[in-house]
């Protein structure tokens, strides 16, 4: 991965497309122009080479070039000595040396609208067209968290209210205690009664009281 006798930009272009590896077969072609999940090729030193469109759509906006990039550009949001930054480094100089197979790493980019974005880079050495190439798989991973705070909020809030259920209450309170025992700060509870709800519900039905819970609990 390093840069020393690295040759002009123009001759690294020539270079390649006098060994374009796509080119040599029709069916990687269509593979990596359609595949649902961003697949950028690079050289040893990871310079890109190409990308598919997908690849282009998640790295919009967020610095990374590319035409002219790195795919240690995908780190450019975390600082240098961040674990992550420092894992995908390694992990690319062993696969670049032929001394592991795969570099695999979640990566945050912010694109333009500023929503954090979190992504998870694969890349594999291969050879195409005699050539030795990196080859990277980059899929949008941000989804992946929100089905498991999905499950976590939903195991310590209310379903209709989304307010604190019993156990996370109890949870809360313990620490605020334990922190109270060594600050020495007063620790206060506020209790809100609902008065003849079950009653409402006998009444009315859930369906009617539940939006006025809801009300309420905001």
């Amino acid at each position: 991965m390093g840069t020393k006798g690295r040759a002009s930009r123009g001759e690294q272009m020539a270079t390649r497309r006098e060994a374009d590896p796509r080119g040599s077969d029709q069916r990687f072609r269509a593979l990596f122009a359609h595949a649902p999940v961003g697949v950028a090729l690079s050289d040893q030193d990871g310079v890109f080479v190409d990308s598919n469109t997908a690849f282009r759509d998640i790295v919009a906006g967020t610095g990374v070039d590319p035409d002219d990039g790195r795919l240690l550009d995908l780190t450019r949001h975390l600082p240098d000595d961040a674990e992550e930054a420092s894992r995908w480094r390694a992990e690319l100089d062993a696969v670049s040396a032929g001394q592991a197979q795969v570099a695999q790493v979640q990566l945050p980019l912010t694109p333009p609208d500023g929503v954090l974005r979190l992504v998870l880079a694969t890349t594999a050495r291969v050879t195409l067209g005699e050539q030795p190439y990196l080859l990277t798989h980059l899929e949008d991973a941000t989804g992946r968290r929100l089905p498991a705070q999905r499950v976590v909020h939903l195991a310590t809030h209310d379903a209709v209210t989304s307010l604190a259920n019993r156990e996370l209450v109890q949870q809360r309170l313990v620490a605020a205690l334990e922190r109270a025992a060594t600050t020495r700060l007063p620790v206060a509870v506020i209790s809100l009664d609902l008065d003849h709800a079950d009653d409402l519900v006998a009444r009315h039905g859930a369906a009617a009281v539940d939006p006025l819970l809801s009300i309420i609990g905001a």
